[in-house]
C-alpha cells in the first residue's frame, strides 16, 4: 500500500506537457531558407545555448569567406522555416565591411540586397519558455552567404527645361 501511495504522489507532482505543444530536441533546429522560386540556400549551425550546453563559434564571414556560395537574384525574397516548434523570436543580421546591419524580416520572409555582390548573414532564433516567459528554452544563430547577381534597375527620369530656345534634359534617380 505504501509503494502505491509513492507511486501516486510522484506522478501528481509532474506536470507534463501538453500534447499539442511540440517539444525541442537535443540539438538546435537547422533553418531551411529558401528563395521564392525554390533555390536552397545552405545554412551552418553558429552560436547557441541548448539543453545540451553552449557553444560560440567565429562570425560569418570568417565561417563562410572559402565556401560556395548560393546566387540569388537582386532583391530575391528569402523565406525562413523551421520544422517542429517555431521560435517565438526571429532576427536576420548583414555583415559587411566591420558593419553589422540589422535585416527586416516579417512573417520569416526577407529579401536579398538589391545590389550585385557576395553577402554574409547571421540568423537568431529563440525559443521561449512556455511557463515562464523570462526563461529561453534555446536560442541558436546560423551563418549562411548568398551572392547577389544583376541589380534592380533604379528608376529614372527626366525633367525638360527650357533655356532660351534650347531644351535641356536633367536626369533624377528615384
Amino acid at each position: 500500500m505504501a509503494g502505491l501511495l509513492i507511486v501516486l504522489v510522484l506522478t501528481a507532482c509532474g506536470s507534463p506537457e501538453k500534447e499539442t505543444e511540440k517539444k525541442l530536441g537535443p540539438e538546435p533546429p537547422l533553418p531551411d531558407i529558401q528563395t521564392a522560386d525554390g533555390v536552397n540556400i545552405k545554412v551552418h549551425q553558429s552560436s547557441y545555448c541548448w539543453t545540451n550546453g553552449c557553444a560560440d563559434y567565429i562570425g560569418p564571414y570568417h565561417m563562410l569567406k572559402d565556401s560556395e556560395k548560393q546566387t540569388v537574384a537582386a532583391g530575391a525574397e528569402l523565406r525562413v522555416s523551421f520544422e517542429g516548434r517555431q521560435p517565438d523570436q526571429v532576427s536576420v543580421s548583414l555583415f559587411s565591411d566591420d558593419e553589422i546591419v540589422d535585416v527586416s524580416i516579417q512573417d520569416q520572409v526577407f529579401h536579398a540586397p538589391e545590389e550585385a555582390g557576395v553577402y554574409y548573414y547571421l540568423l537568431s532564433a529563440s525559443w521561449v519558455n512556455k511557463q515562464n516567459s523570462q526563461v529561453s528554452d534555446g536560442s541558436s544563430a546560423y551563418a549562411f552567404a548568398v551572392e547577389v547577381t544583376g541589380e534592380i534597375p533604379k528608376q529614372v527620369s527626366f525633367r525638360l527645361t527650357l533655356l532660351g530656345n534650347w531644351p535641356r534634359y536633367t536626369p533624377a534617380i528615384h
